[in-house]
């Protein structure tokens, strides 16, 4: 007697970024988050990268046409329930994806705003931010930027001084200026209140609820912490697919890469070991 497979359906997530050869962040850090999630990964490349947790090197945006290619037969031949766009480097990369979303618009489009490394290696130039302002942000159904990348695309939109604006009031002002949902998190910034001292503090906000979650601060050294915006992110876009809420997700993503960071994995001489050195 024959025995038919088990076949699950599971929602197809796509992610569209940079190429991180260490493994800790863009493109292997969501197909990591998908896989871990039961969501189905997919990804087109945007730039190929030379860096691992503590350094930048350099970068290279992939061939345009290879991407406009490449980008056009997976939104035209999938059935997209997510989409997950990280680092941009192109002008045309944003016209074609844009073009893409508009064209084929099949689920939630989240966009992480890397703006630049950790260790300061700035993406986006004067012309490249104007672009992404005036039009992916605008195309997009969520937006997830730290504390210091709202504040930079605030002020890259003619408002002056949002660094001296609480952080409530920024996630509103993104949503009101762009329409899009906000989940800003707070990793890169020490939560106000001093009765809250090694906490941190997200804000989740869709133009009608706005909910904060207050987490404990994971004191790991800040390499081991490489990463983490993708896999917020991409840990959004899955639970997006599979159906949730935009605050449930929010809350489920944070929480997810909480555990990640309780449950770190040293490797190779640079993080591994019995010390974090």
């Amino acid at each position: 007697m024959s025995v038919s497979p088990n076949r699950t359906n599971v929602p197809l997530v796509l992610s569209i970024a940079g190429l991180d050869p260490s493994g800790g962040a863009g493109l292997y850090a969501d197909i990591k988050t998908y896989s871990a999630l039961d969501v189905w990964g997919m990804g087109v490349p945007t730039t190929l990268t030379d860096q691992d947790g503590k350094n930048f090197k350099s970068l290279k945006a992939v061939d345009q046409g290879y991407f406009e290619e490449t980008l056009e037969n997976i939104f035209s031949t999938q059935s997209i329930a997510a989409v997950k766009i990280g680092l941009i480097t192109e002008r045309f990369q944003v016209e074609k994806i844009c073009e893409c979303i508009q064209k084929y618009k099949h689920g939630m489009v989240v966009l992480d705003p890397v703006i630049s490394s950790s260790t300061n290696f700035n993406f986006w130039d004067e012309d490249l931010t104007k672009l992404i302002l005036e039009k992916l942000l605008t195309t997009v159904d969520v937006v997830t930027p730290n504390h210091k990348e709202a504040v930079t695309i605030l002020n890259a939109a003619g408002f002056i001084d949002a660094e001296n604006i609480n952080r409530k009031e920024l996630a509103r002002m993104l949503q009101r200026t762009f329409r899009c949902k906000v989940a800003m998190t707070g990793g890169d910034v020490e939560y106000s209140s001093s009765e809250s001292a090694g906490k941190v503090e997200d804000i989740f906000y869709d133009g009608l609820e706005l909910k904060h979650r207050i987490g404990t601060y994971i004191d790991i050294p800040s390499h081991l912490k490489h990463g983490t915006g993708c896999t917020f992110s991409s840990a959004l876009a899955s639970y997006l697919a599979q159906g949730e809420d935009f605050i449930s997700a929010c809350f489920k993503a944070a929480f997810f890469v909480e555990g990640t960071l309780n449950n770190i994995m040293l490797f190779g001489k640079n993080n591994g070991g019995r010390s974090y050195k």
